[in-house]
């Protein structure tokens, strides 16, 4: 997939990484300007999810923006029964069913509003805005995924 998006690339200064780590530790701090995540957070299961977001302001450049996107939830305290409950449903419970039904494992590991505002927060950025992606709200009730469109300090 990198050699094909390197191939069809517009801009020489765009760089695209395939990185095989729970975070992004592998990248130097206040590197980018700019970092764009589609559709793949959502993949990534809790608390690399964590980590990779609060490593989205940690490599960009002060003042610099990243725009994500992560499917939204009901909000539980990291670490409580709830929560626990959640993430073994989501995890261990509804593959083994989809297994059963003869349905691909795609595992969708939603984040609250209020834990993605704190990872930000955490790594020294802000949410300034976050919008519903409606286009999907359409077709489905429940988890509703959202686009965040964030900025690290210009002091971090």
């Amino acid at each position: 997939m990198i050699a094909k998006a390197n191939e069809i690339k517009r801009h020489e200064n765009v760089t695209f990484l395939l990185n095989k780590n729970e975070n992004l530790q592998t990248t130097e701090s206040d590197t980018f300007d700019f970092v764009y995540s589609n559709k793949t957070i959502q993949h990534i299961p809790y608390p690399a999810s964590k980590n990779y977001i609060k490593d989205f302001i940690r490599i960009l450049k002060p003042r610099g923006s990243a725009l994500f996107l992560v499917h939204n939830c009901k909000h539980f305290e990291e670490e409580s029964l709830r929560f626990k409950w959640a993430k073994w449903r989501r995890e261990t419970l509804r593959p083994f069913f989809k297994k059963l039904r003869g349905k691909p494992p795609v595992q969708i590991h939603p984040i609250s509003k209020q834990h993605v505002e704190s990872y930000v927060n955490q790594a020294g950025g802000e949410v300034i805005r976050w919008e519903t992606d409606s286009s999907y709200t359409k077709r489905k009730k429940g988890n509703l995924r959202t686009w965040y469109w964030t900025r690290k300090s210009s002091t971090s």
